[in-house]
């Protein structure tokens, strides 16, 4: 650059006020723009760190962050100037830049894609009308005996419980301090002492110390449960909902809240794992294992990983609680960094339905139902004499719809369209067998393989099982919950319930007995993680079931022991720890951390050799080819301890990036679906 205006670059720069340099961080996925930018700050406009801005990159105008303010830069020449800040005040925290900074160095990924994630869509709006709301609301009162006698199931709970309402250590770590930190397995039930009050006692408790809580639940029903949890305990005026199923205005405006301190309790889904609640008092999450928790979106953080990351950097308190227990969690609670908070197992007994498995395969008159379940079903009706009240029955499916899989009659292979190879499926009774890809009616069947000519429903969804239980039970009022019809809540009486996994609703005092159908379809799901869930999905379907005492029988379809024989104990810790102890042997997540890496084989290769993670603890295996498409796969693992290798890969993507390599590469930490 010549002389002169080098010059001219340093005499503006020395004429700004000190700190008029403000480093951004561009909106843009593009890993090598994931660095901050010097721009200069107009005269006579506020800009500070943590706040939106607008600005001039590339020949275009883009939206960033600002991520710090700075007296000087060491950009060579004149800077360009923001143009107008989006919000007239940071919309985030101190906090926030730093876990953004975490969360992508963890997963591999961008702050600009975790932003995204993080911060709602801005609505002037709300802001104008959330900005002129009156101060925060009074702390609740501390947690009272009724309160508190919820936890007194559990051995330790009670204990939790006070140090959160006592006020726990807070702000940065501390090497030795006390912090809470537990896990809990919870008791059947989903009454007032169910998940949604214990987790609303704990958040109150947190509160009336005057500090924050946020809890984060896997979908809108939980979140439903938890809100009328904490208006009993706290009132509709403590706690704020930040969800993306409440629209952008009501995101934004809970956001807001949030952000000014005049909400201390915060419930929401995944998303909410970003909230910028400040001296946090509880950090709590429902049923860490559930699939809905798993974030589609890179850089795809898990809510469990984010929240421990965070309990960490401040030293706040962190709950997972749940009625199963995910292998993640038992690791932390064998390593000592959880308390496990357990009831005794006669409270287990005295609490749990009766788990039952099939005596035998022999169909009763409920058609496809054994024998013993169709006596289950009359007995929960009333039908039969039962010195228990009669009550609701509920019937879990896998699946949706009528007849979703089918296979060829002869050899068993799953049946396909002759024109676009898609699944097969039937819709509903009177309609022909078609595709469930491109729509194509079938009207006659020929398979490929051994020439046969019939149909087989592999897999019976919700829609033929109503039909079927129907017939059984003619007069019995039927209700139906999956798909786009999910319902919360259904009235006790007489009545059969059939909803797909995790559209079960709730009945007041309990269902009279449960079905668990073709259980063997979900632990026969492709993946590391498929006993785990069909575990976690059994469990909460029974938990909605009366206790034994009070006449609540759950029927488990499915054969395969450890798992049945885990539901049947109501065992998730039990089976938790031989899963992981099995993980170990065979060094598998969650007893190490992994990386998959999907594109064309040469370019895994090359980010593989750029990265250079190979070594001590590292195990990389591929590429390999991906079924159905054509592209590869590559699996990084390596162990707890090298925390370089997603800050190494992450690197390597971003060099490619910047070289403008055609191949693209994409990057999933700690994504078991890939196993």
């Amino acid at each position: 650059m010549p002389e002169k205006r080098v010059d001219e670059a340093a005499d503006a720069l020395a004429a700004r006020e000190p700190g008029r340099v403000a480093e951004v961080l561009i909106d843009s996925p593009v890993p090598h723009l994931d660095r901050p930018f010097d721009y200069a700050v107009p005269a006579g406009q506020h800009i500070e760190p943590g706040m939106r801005v607008r600005v001039p990159f590339s020949g275009r105008t883009a939206d960033g962050l600002v991520t710090a303010c700075k007296e000087s830069t060491g950009h060579d020449g004149e800077l360009a100037e923001i143009g107008r800040a989006i919000a007239a005040f940071p919309l985030v925290t101190g906090e926030q830049l730093t876990l953004f900074g975490a969360v992508a160095d963890r997963y591999a990924g961008t702050r600009s894609d975790v932003l995204r994630l993080a911060l709602p869509p801005r609505h002037a709006r709300t802001e104008e009308r959330v900005l002129a709301e009156p101060g925060s609301a009074a702390a609740p009162e501390p947690p009272g005996e009724r309160d508190l006698s919820l936890w007194s199931d559990y051995a330790g709970g009670r204990a939790f419980i006070g140090r959160l309402a006592a006020g726990a250590p807070s702000g940065p770590a501390r090497p030795g301090a006390p912090v809470p930190r537990a896990a809990a397995a919870l008791l059947p039930g989903d009454d007032e002492s169910g998940p949604a009050d214990l987790l609303a006692v704990a958040a109150k408790a947190a509160a009336a110390a005057g500090r924050s809580a946020l809890i984060v639940a896997p979908d809108y029903r939980d979140l439903d449960r938890l809100a009328e949890a904490l208006t009993r305990r706290v009132g509709p005026d403590k706690f704020v909902r930040l969800s993306a199923d409440e629209g952008n205005a009501e995101r934004y405006g809970a956001y807001l809240r949030v952000l000014r301190g005049t909400r201390r309790i915060v419930i929401g889904t995944r998303a909410a794992m970003f909230a910028p609640v400040s001296d946090i008092g509880l950090l709590a999450l429902l049923e860490d294992g559930d699939d809905l928790l798993d974030e589609p979106r890179a850089p795809y953080p898990h809510p469990r990983e984010v929240l421990l990351m965070r309990s960490a950097a401040s030293a706040a308190p962190i709950l997972f609680a749940g009625h199963s227990r995910s292998t993640d969690v038992q690791r932390l609670v064998e390593n000592g960094y959880l308390v496990d908070l357990r009831a005794a197992r006669a409270t287990v007994r005295a609490r749990a339905p009766r788990i039952v498995a099939p005596d035998d395969s022999r169909p009763g008159d409920g058609g496809r139902l054994p024998a013993s379940a169709f006596r289950i079903v009359r007995r929960a009706l009333g039908m039969d004499r039962s010195p228990n009240a009669a009550g609701p029955v509920l019937v879990q499916v896998p699946r949706a719809g009528y007849a979703p899989l089918l296979t060829c009659g002869s050899c068993r292979k799953a049946a396909r369209c002759a024109g676009c190879r898609g699944p097969l499926e039937q819709r509903d009774a009177e309609s022909p067998p078609s595709c469930r890809w491109c729509g194509r009616p079938v009207a006659a069947f020929a398979c490929p393989d051994c020439g046969g000519t019939e149909l087989r429903r592999s897999v019976i969804g919700a829609g033929r099982t109503g039909e079927e239980l129907g017939r059984a039970f003619p007069g019995v009022k039927m209700v139906r919950s999956s798909g786009d019809h999910v319902l919360g809540t259904v009235p006790p009486g007489a009545a059969i319930v059939v909803a797909t996994v995790g559209a079960e609703p709730v009945v007041p005092g309990g269902y009279a007995a449960a079905l668990l159908l073709d259980g063997n379809s979900l632990i026969s799901l492709p993946g590391l993680r498929a006993g785990e869930q069909a575990l976690r999905r059994w469990l909460a379907a029974a938990a909605l079931v009366r206790p034994a005492p009070d006449g609540g029988t759950v029927f488990i379809g499915a054969d395969e022991e450890r798992t049945v024989g885990a539901l049947v104990r109501w065992d998730p810790v039990g089976y938790a720890e031989r899963e992981l102890a099995e993980r170990r042997e065979l060094s598998m997540p969650p007893a190490v951390r992994m990386a998959a890496l999907s594109g064309p084989a040469a370019a895994l290769n090359d980010v593989a050799d750029e990265a250079g993670v190979a070594g001590d603890g590292v195990s990389i295996i591929g590429p390999a080819p991906i079924p159905d498409t054509d592209d590869s796969r590559t699996l990084v693992f390596f162990g707890y301890s090298r925390t370089d290798v997603p800050r190494q890969l992450r690197a390597a993507l971003a060099a490619r990036s910047a070289r403008r390599a055609a191949e693209p590469v994409r990057a999933r930490v700690d994504d078991t679906g890939s196993l």
